[in-house]
């Protein structure tokens, strides 16, 4: 095994790790927007606007081993992609089931597009 994939392997394991976290928080806060009687799409942007600087610092510092906040802009950009395509899997979802399940279904998908996209935009830059 080369020491590249055993990296990505472990880099992998911490994302898991902080996503445990990362997704109870975001899904207590989106259930909570919903019993506060906040519409769907309007309870995951609550969660997404209240996870982008919690998760920076988790993912930038346990998962990425980045420092500071210099790509705290870009990170916020992609966490913005990720919201519409959570918007939109959530609007067809919420059609033929309740919000809180729909979202639910979305949490392990969402989590591996999560890594996908926030792997390439955190990783260190090679000298």
């Amino acid at each position: 095994m080369t020491v590249a994939r055993l990296l990505m392997e472990a880099r992998f394991a911490r994302f898991l790790g902080t996503g445990v976290v990362n997704t109870g928080f975001g899904y207590g806060v989106f259930l909570l927007g919903l019993t506060l009687g906040l519409a769907p799409g309007l309870a995951l942007a609550l969660q997404f606007a209240l996870g982008i600087p919690f998760n920076y610092m988790l993912h930038g510092r346990y998962v990425f081993g980045t420092r500071g906040v210099g790509r705290l802009p870009s990170y916020a950009l992609a966490y913005l992609v990720l919201y519409g395509v959570n918007l939109l899997f959530l609007w067809a979802l919420s059609e033929v089931m309740p919000a809180a399940i729909a979202q639910g279904l979305m949490l392990l998908p969402m989590a591996a597009l999560s890594f996908l996209v926030l792997s390439r935009l955190m990783r260190r830059r090679e000298g």
